[in-house]
């Protein structure tokens, strides 16, 4: 048994600033592991990038934001901020999580 997935999440005192937290820490692990990142912003009408209301697209499920850092190990990182406006920071161990995946589909199969 190893831990094969690390979730954190940060909360932010007011909802403006989330945005501010996302990129400071986007921009920290940037800076710590000389990795450079796959960014994804998907807005949904009525809503666009740019458009001044961001955190309001994210609360209500119409835009997705996260930065992917993918390691030489293949692992991967991955910052979010959430419909509940807090920044998601999601680290894995690819391997294992995969030797952990494969272990739940044998025992699902075993279930029946």
């Amino acid at each position: 048994d190893k831990v094969h997935t690390i979730t954190v999440l940060l909360q932010v005192e007011q909802e403006p600033k989330v945005m501010d937290l996302y990129y400071d820490v986007v921009s920290d692990l940037k800076s710590k592991y000389k990795v450079t990142p796959t960014q994804s912003h998907i807005f949904r009408y009525p809503f666009q990038e740019g458009d001044g209301h961001t955190v309001t697209a994210v609360k209500r499920g119409y835009a997705d934001i996260s930065t992917l850092f993918e390691f030489d190990n293949n692992n991967a990182l991955t910052v979010s901020v959430t419909e509940g406006i807090s920044i998601k920071i999601v680290y894995q161990y690819t391997s294992l999580a995969e030797i952990a995946i494969d272990k739940q589909n044998q025992q699902n199969k075993s279930d029946y």
